[in-house]
């Protein structure tokens, strides 16, 4: 690939705008921290959830303990919470609306199952999560059996409050993010271009959509090693393509998420040691 690969980690850019955006829509307006802070936070995080051997869980609570310097804890740790939420929706809404449109051969009509399923999944749980916003005990928006421990009743208070009262903001959070998975496409598109192996949209599609799906049954696998390199290596191998340019796709991400997630540990370093997370304004007097 050659100098190619610095335009595969410069896509990457592109996600991790995506991402905080999408991140900043879940922090109440007036409380959010500027977009480069946000941005460094994030990719802090996802630099440990790339890896550390902690699955996606190390991330999320380095994400929490960096916004805490903006935010009270509850509201650093609900607007992290209702993120990686968002971004699981998001996730599932790819694969869903992808697998109704996959050129899987034999496996399309189980793919085709499977979307409709996950799309139907993303409906009720979204019709919960409402309802349960709606059916609020308390003043402050937390079910009354969470006023034991106050922690969690301002945890409660603050999840459930803004599903109630900012759910458009929340839903915008779900597409940004859906717009963020689908940056994978363009990276599949372009890595076998640089490789000389250019393919149709259409497969490009496909794969991305196979790529995410295998990354999603397999997240509790530590820093998701072996995960796309034999997963990729699979999914050519479905579509009738060549499987050595799939595990070399999947070697090239891999080298990407490294790349990045070592960015990410100077970068979470960089923020420990110098503790210049500015909080916004409204953040500070409240």
């Amino acid at each position: 690939m050659g100098w190619g690969f610095a335009l595969v980690l410069a896509l990457e850019s592109v996600v991790v705008i995506f991402t905080t955006l999408a991140w900043r829509q879940t922090i109440q307006p007036g409380r959010r921290p500027p977009f480069l802070s946000l941005a460094a936070m994030r990719i802090a995080g996802d630099g440990v959830n790339a890896l550390a051997p902690a699955a996606v869980v190390g991330g999320e609570l380095v994400k929490v303990g960096l916004l805490s310097r903006s935010l009270p804890a509850a509201e650093a740790t609900g607007s992290v919470g209702l993120a990686a939420t968002a971004q699981f929706l998001a996730q599932v809404l790819f694969v869903g609306i992808g697998a109704l449109f996959v050129r899987g051969g034999a496996l399309q009509p189980r793919l085709r199952f499977l979307g409709t399923a996950l799309l139907a999944f993303v409906a009720i749980f979204c019709a919960v999560l409402w309802t349960a916003a709606r059916r609020r005990s308390r003043k402050d928006g937390a079910p009354r059996w969470l006023g034991r421990w106050p922690f969690l009743r301002d945890l409660g208070g603050q999840v459930f409050g803004a599903l109630r009262e900012r759910p458009g903001s929340l839903a915008l959070s779900v597409l940004v993010f859906l717009a963020g998975w689908s940056v994978s496409v363009a990276e599949v598109a372009l890595t076998l271009a640089l490789l000389g192996a250019p393919v149709p949209f259409a497969t490009a599609f496909s794969i991305a959509v196979l790529a995410v799906l295998v990354e999603g049954a397999l997240f509790f696998v530590p820093a998701r090693v072996g995960v796309q390199e034999g997963g990729l290596y699979a999914i050519f191998l479905a579509l009738g393509l060549d499987p050595v340019h799939g595990f070399t796709v999947g070697l090239v991400r891999r080298l990407r998420e490294v790349a990045w997630g070592l960015a990410g540990f100077v970068i979470l370093g960089l923020l420990r040691r110098s503790g210049e997370v500015r909080a916004a304004p409204d953040a500070v007097r409240g």
